[in-house]
């Protein structure tokens, strides 16, 4: 399985920490200016998160539109439970 490229990673932490410099109320309209433009296509089989891209579903109004699949061995939880 591979992860995001070295210049998403890059781009990803550059917004991070621009956007955890401003005020909360900020952050959106920055983030909106700064995203206009077309990502680079996420290849399927990239992993982000628990999420496994599929394919390419096309664009909307907000941006590009992928199909994902949860991947189970990625998602781990526990739990506790008393029994009395």
């Amino acid at each position: 399985m591979t992860g995001l490229t070295a210049n998403q990673l890059a781009r990803v932490d550059g917004l991070l920490d621009e956007l955890l410099d401003l005020p909360a109320e900020s952050r959106t309209s920055v983030l909106d200016r700064k995203c206009t433009d077309d990502p680079e296509d996420i290849p399927p089989g990239t992993r982000i998160g628990a999420w496994r891209i599929l394919r390419r579903i096309g664009r909307d109004g907000v941006g590009v539109v992928y199909e994902a699949e949860r991947d189970p061995a990625a998602f781990v939880s526990n739990a506790r439970e008393r029994v009395r």
